[in-house]
């Protein structure tokens, strides 16, 4: 399969199984996938590669916060789409990410996929999906 160079995202995970598994997934769907341990490695590898589109990062790096990563990432590139990864309930982070989307561990190679897609197409987090109520028929409203 070919992959265009304007596909390429930067995937920052310390976990070297978890990153072999996201890399093939992301792969397989036509994306060019850089890597990196930590956010200086991270941080690195987007000043070398411009075509960097998306980065999807692991909340809890070895050697710096994510928020850390994230100010810093923001003054190389502030444009750049961020999706956050974990297995920590979001709520108990101590540095919150404010507007980010986190994709919460575990998740199948097709939600990544997905969310990645959101992300590079701007529509940001997939909503919340709640059943909408059932109207009332005007049968049921005209009781007597």
């Amino acid at each position: 399969m070919w992959i265009r160079p304007d596909n390429t995202l930067l995937l920052v995970e310390p976990d070297s199984f978890i990153r072999r598994c996201l890399v093939g997934a992301l792969q397989q769907a036509g994306y060019r996938v850089l890597q990196a341990s930590d956010g200086p490695e991270a941080l690195q590898l987007i000043r070398q590669n411009p075509r960097v589109r998306m980065v999807i990062s692991e909340v809890l790096l070895p050697s710096s916060p994510a928020t850390s990563f994230l100010r810093e990432l923001r003054r190389l590139r502030r444009d750049l789409p961020v999706l956050f990864t974990t297995g920590v309930n979001p709520r108990l982070l101590t540095q919150p990410l404010p507007q980010r989307d986190i994709l919460n561990k575990p998740f199948s190679p097709d939600m990544l996929v997905e969310r990645v897609g959101r992300q590079l197409r701007g529509q940001g987090p997939a909503p919340t999906k709640l059943a909408a109520p059932r109207a009332r028929s005007t049968q049921q409203s005209k009781q007597p």
